[in-house]
């Protein structure tokens, strides 16, 4: 019994030295306008990028730009037995975001297995802008700015790699635009 007290206490005290504590934040998503051109009041707007709540089990100081990506079901009032919708573009085309290293403060957009879904005219590209926007808007609304990356198919590595380091120069108090600002 002596023996199991100390380890009792020490294992106590090390799951409260290692515990997070949870954080609800606001997180920027782009979500898809489903089923009529009247949603988001103009028929060729498919998308829209809006603040979500993320509540961050096990946070660790930094916001959660790995969730900018995370699936979002649609709230709805469908009967259970019909499958979910998906809302957010961004895991609908399968456009990850790692976790940031905390170490180097890198922060990776992952656009290699990403595919435009057929119905849809948003393209990846268009889909990988808005990801970026929403990193910008998560990092300036958090004031912690990440380093980024993005890991893009080799066709196509030099440009997001150029994009990227566009990013990485730009004040994220402005909208990060496809084109540069003049």
């Amino acid at each position: 019994m002596k023996s199991i007290l100390p380890l009792l206490i020490s294992l106590t005290i090390g799951t409260a030295l290692f515990a997070g504590e949870s954080q609800t934040q606001l997180l920027a998503q782009p979500i898809l306008a489903h089923g009529g051109s009247e949603s988001w009041g103009a028929p060729d707007v498919e998308f829209k990028i809006v603040d979500v709540p993320f509540i961050d089990w096990h946070h660790q100081g930094q916001p959660a730009f790995q969730a900018i990506a995370q699936t979002n079901q649609v709230l709805t009032n469908t009967p259970r037995s019909i499958p979910p919708i998906e809302s957010n573009l961004l895991a609908m085309y399968g456009i990850t975001i790692g976790g940031i290293d905390p170490n180097s403060q890198e922060l990776w957009l992952r656009l290699d297995s990403a595919k435009a879904t057929s119905g849809w005219q948003t393209s990846v590209e268009d889909a990988a802008f808005a990801a970026i926007e929403c990193i910008r808007i998560v990092a300036d609304r958090y004031k912690r700015r990440p380093k980024l990356r993005i890991s893009a198919p080799a066709s196509d590595q030099p440009k997001w790699t150029a994009i990227a380091e566009r990013f990485n120069k730009h004040d994220i108090a402005r909208p990060f635009t496809k084109t540069p600002p003049k």
